[in-house]
C-alpha cells in the first residue's frame, strides 16, 4: 500500500515504517495492481497482528484442546493501511488423534466465530482480528 510519494520516490508501509524506493514515472519500478484491492486500517490506536488465526477459547468443547493465539511483535498503528489478501479466513482447528479413516470419530474440526483478515506484512502473511480494524 502506497504511504507517500515524493518526486521519483515512493514509500510503502513495511513492518510499521515507511519503506522508500526509487520509482520514477519515466522508468517505474512498481506497477499498479489490476482490480480492486481492499485495505485495512486500525480502528483504534493500533491493531495487533498474528501469525495464525485459531478459534476463540469458547469454541472448544475440551479446554485442553485450546490453541493459544499470541500476537506477533508487529502492530498496525493508526493511519497505516495494509492490503487484504483474504477477507474470509475461517477460524478453525482440525484435530485428529489418528490418521486412519477407520476411526472417523478421532477427527474433529473446531470452528470459531472470531473473524480475521489475512494481510501482507513485510513480505509475509499475517492476520488481523476483524474487530480491531476497519475494512476499506
Amino acid at each position: 500500500m502506497v504511504a507517500e510519494v515524493d518526486g521519483d520516490w515512493t514509500a510503502i508501509w513495511y513492518l510499521g515504517v515507511k519503506g522508500w524506493f526509487r520509482n520514477p514515472a519515466s522508468a517505474p519500478t512498481a506497477r499498479p495492481v489490476a482490480g480492486r484491492r481492499r485495505v485495512i486500517t486500525a480502528s483504534g490506536e493500533s491493531a495487533k497482528t498474528y501469525g495464525r488465526c485459531y478459534p476463540e477459547p469458547e469454541a472448544y468443547a475440551d479446554p485442553a484442546d485450546v490453541q493459544p493465539v499470541s500476537p506477533l511483535i508487529y502492530s498496525i498503528p493508526a493511519g497505516q493501511a495494509y492490503v487484504v489478501t483474504d477477507e474470509s479466513p475461517v477460524t478453525d482447528y482440525y484435530k485428529a488423534k489418528t490418521f486412519s479413516l477407520d476411526t472417523p470419530n478421532d477427527h474433529v474440526d473446531i470452528v470459531g466465530k472470531d473473524r480475521y483478515y489475512q494481510i501482507s506484512l513485510g513480505h509475509r502473511l499475517a492476520y488481523v482480528r476483524a474487530a480491531e480494524v476497519r475494512l476499506g
